[in-house]
Parts: structure tokens; sequence; C-alpha cells
């Protein structure tokens, strides 16, 4: 199966791109899909953040950063953005599939 993105990916090379909900089928999808991008996967617990970027291609060309938060917790979300900013200055994409 060709990816409809393939033609899109280049520009999305070495960019951040934040993907929550990406220890489940459709954020693993969404990593597989922005593949070479700088990935910050987040799901509730960073052991399975960092299980879907092992699972995925994300992490073969470029960093990516596994995240545990509770989205609905201010004070995690904040603690998560400070990481996020240290990872990369450049995120172009959001994703929100929690």
């Amino acid at each position: 199966m060709t990816n409809p993105w393939e033609s899109q990916q280049e520009w999305f090379q070495g960019k951040g791109v934040i993907v929550t909900g990406a220890a489940g089928g459709i954020g693993m999808a969404v990593m597989e899909a922005f593949a070479g991008s700088k990935i910050i996967a987040i799901d509730l617990d960073e052991e399975s953040s960092a299980q879907a970027i092992a699972g995925s291609r994300c992490g073969e060309s470029v960093p990516c950063l596994p995240i545990g938060v509770d989205l609905a917790d201010d004070a995690q979300v904040a603690a998560s953005l400070k990481r996020i900013r240290s990872f990369t200055k450049d995120v172009a994409v959001l994703v929100n599939v929690a």
C-alpha cells in the first residue's frame, strides 16, 4: 500500500510533530505517517510512549521524545511543554488523538 503522505513528507523532515494518544493504533499510524520528523509521542505513561516509538519507524533517522502525561492535569502539561521546548523549537504539527 502506498503512503498518501509520501509527497508531503519531505516538508516535515526534522520538524517537531506532537502526537497525543501515541500508544494506540491511530497514534502509531500517525507516527508512521510522519516518520523522519522529530516525533513527540505523548500517552498516559512514558513507558507506553517509548514502546510506541520503538514499534514504529519514527526514531530511525531523527530523535524522538516519549512523554507520559495526563492531559487533564495542568501541572503535568506545563512540565511536558518545558521538555518539548528543550527537545525542539520547531513544532510544525499537533495531532490530538487522545
